[in-house]
């Protein structure tokens, strides 16, 4: 990857003679073409619009300037140069359809120039022509015409020594190819890294960035002209146009992908919008009616990715768990690739800067550092995954001998309790009849001594059997379920208790459910405690399910508009007895243990009249096992 940008530079530096840009003719005499190049700009030649003409009908007299605004016609400029030395021209592109003649000699020629749009073929194409000066005066002169396009591209050429033109055709050709290269092998890759982790979507949205990009990197640069020549141009310029939104919407979808969704949607629904109604136009319309509007489209697309962009960075400052190096590096190869956009925007119609390509092999080289960081925190996240699963074993095993513990206990208990019981029964019955008799004496007194005795041994009793009661000694069983069947569940059981408060329970997620391997008794006791808890301080309002796939976990969120929670009570919310309202303070509680048993983690963000969003993640490996 290195090797390619650093090529790139060189090729636009060291492998290429300093262009110098002649604006008249006169600007052509100063330079010294041993040691630099012309760039022959559109204002050093004469125009002649709505009119053919050959160097014969110069030669017979200079002709009158016609109408300037016509799609055909002719361009002319005389220079002063040094005779008997071997000159080059590259054109970078031709004009949709053109002649060139230096010295009154036929040179080049690409598609077919008429006055007419029936006689007219566009094409386009790289082209390099040579002459020898053989007379104190070169004249140049080029047929042109674009009947199929709102505009023609000016006219722009090097000139310079055979030797220089020619080297810098060579670095052309191989920059253009190395990242044309570099792209497809990169798309290639990661289409293969899908096809192997078909849940990560980012790796198919980037392999597609990079094939879009470089199929509009190789027909924009006209190196397609290479290996297809007979391409038609009016596809070529279709596919062109598809493939530069197509490279953008598929990269944002990748930034999206990366930091979990978490970007509006109404940018994602805008670039879809854009997207397909942008590929109806270039297919569906002919290039006449759709060109005076590239202008147009273009600024759209830079509204769109600078926006995207910025929203990006927005999320990732928002929420402080995509604030992780690779999250970063994501969103800083996003304005990047924003900001070589707006450059070669600005050069757009003038000097042509090609900065998307080589910004897009960038953010390639960032992306495989994201990657790899990602990697080594999931695999951190799967051994720290497996060590608790044995230890869940571990703790499942002595769970078990506390069952049994807890039954012996609980069969010895019952058979004390019959005694004091018992001996409670006949003491009172005794002492019934005594008093019915009113027959008093000391061994009343000892009968209602013995069933404050027992009672009291009673109550020892049922304190322990309380105490064992409210441990927290379960075995935690687990089961295959999903994400939509819990939130389905808890949403149907909740939203006639949330009707009574006038609030509505909706659920949000992904168009895929996802695979769980969870205790799902548990996990439906947390959403209702949270569902309940959003219920009780909402009125008129809205509770909001969610859940979606992050890395090697999955996290669930209950969000409602209500009242909030006093920014004091944040830090201990999960603790026994801690509670806003006068509650017991056990629901959070329990919710947080309940999550933990999972190897989960709980976190919640509130504020006073702003609402409160809890989420809990819960482990998972593909396919859904639970680690």
């Amino acid at each position: 990857m290195g090797i390619i940008i650093a090529f790139f530079f060189m090729s636009q530096s060291l492998l290429v003679t300093p262009a110098v840009t002649v604006r008249t003719p006169e600007d052509a005499e100063t330079i010294d073409f041993s040691t630099e190049i012309a760039l022959l700009h559109n204002d050093a030649y004469d125009w002649y619009g709505g009119k053919l003409y050959t160097p014969e009908d110069f030669a017979a007299g200079v002709p009158e300037p016609e109408d300037s605004d016509s799609r055909f016609g002719t361009n002319r400029l005389v220079l002063r140069l040094p005779i008997g030395t071997l000159y080059g021209i590259s054109g970078t592109s031709a004009s949709y359809a053109q002649k060139v003649w230096v010295n009154g000699v036929l040179l080049s020629e690409v598609g077919q120039v008429s006055d007419t749009p029936e006689g007219f073929l566009p094409k386009t194409t790289i082209y390099s022509i040579y002459f020898t000066a053989d007379s104190p005066e070169t004249e140049i002169v080029i047929q042109r015409a674009h009947h199929n396009h709102v505009r023609g591209y000016y006219v722009k050429l090097y000139l310079g020594d055979a030797q220089a033109i020619a080297r810098m055709d060579k670095a052309i050709f191989l920059r253009e190819g190395l990242i044309t290269r570099a792209l497809v092998s990169i798309a290639i890759f990661f289409f293969g890294m899908f096809l192997f982790h078909s849940n990560r979507r980012s790796f198919l949205w980037f392999a597609l960035a990079c094939f879009f990009t470089s199929l509009q990197n190789v027909i924009y640069s006209k190196s397609v002209m290479t290996i297809f020549p007979n391409l038609n141009w009016y596809l070529g310029h279709k596919i062109e146009y598809i493939s530069l939104i197509a490279h953008f919407f598929f990269m944002f979808l990748y930034a999206f992908s990366m930091l979990d969704w978490r970007v509006n949607k109404w940018l994602y629904r805008a670039g879809c919008a854009f997207f397909t109604g942008s590929i109806a136009v270039y297919v569906i319309l002919p290039s006449t009616i759709y060109t005076p509007y590239t202008k147009t489209m273009r600024e759209l697309l830079t509204i769109y990715v600078a926006v995207g962009a910025i929203c990006l960075a927005a999320t990732t400052i928002r929420h402080k768990e995509l604030r992780k190096p690779e999250h970063l590096l994501v969103v800083a190869s996003m304005m990047m690739l924003a900001a070589a956009w707006w450059i070669e925007q600005r050069g757009y119609m003038g000097d042509m800067v090609i900065a998307v390509p080589l910004a897009t092999l960038i953010v390639a080289f960032i992306g495989a550092i994201s990657l790899t960081i990602g990697f080594a925190r999931t695999e951190r996240q799967l051994d720290l995954a497996r060590q608790n699963e044995r230890g869940m074993e571990e703790t499942n095993r002595l769970l078990e001998h506390l069952n049994r513990v807890k039954s012996d206990f609980l069969g010895n208990i019952s058979h004390e309790m019959r005694t004091p019981l018992t001996i409670m029964g006949g003491s009172a019955g005794v002492t019934l009849r005594q008093i019915k008799d009113n027959a008093v004496d000391a061994e009343t007194l000892q009968n209602l001594d013995a069933i404050q005795r027992e009672a009291l041994r009673l109550g020892h009793l049922v304190e322990q059997l309380k105490a064992v009661s409210l441990e927290k000694e379960r075995q935690l069983t687990l089961t295959k379920t999903d994400t939509e069947t819990i939130l389905k569940k808890a949403a149907a059981f909740c939203e006639p208790i949330c009707r009574k408060n006038g609030n509505s329970i909706t659920i949000e997620t992904g168009p895929e459910s996802i695979p769980l391997r969870v205790n799902a008794d548990n996990i439906f006791q947390v959403l209702f405690n949270l569902i309940t808890n959003a219920n009780n301080h909402t009125q008129n309002g809205r509770v909001v399910l969610s859940a979606a796939a992050e890395e090697n976990a999955v996290w669930f969120e209950v969000c409602d508009d209500g009242s909030g929670i006093d920014p004091a009570l944040l830090d201990s919310v999960f603790e026994r007895g801690v509670s806003g309202d006068g509650g017991t303070g056990l629901g959070l509680a329990i919710c947080k243990e309940l999550v933990e048993e999972h190897s989960g983690g709980i976190n919640i963000q509130s504020g006073v009249g702003e609402g409160t969003t809890v989420r809990f993640t819960l482990p998972y490996t593909d396919g859904g096992e639970q680690a």
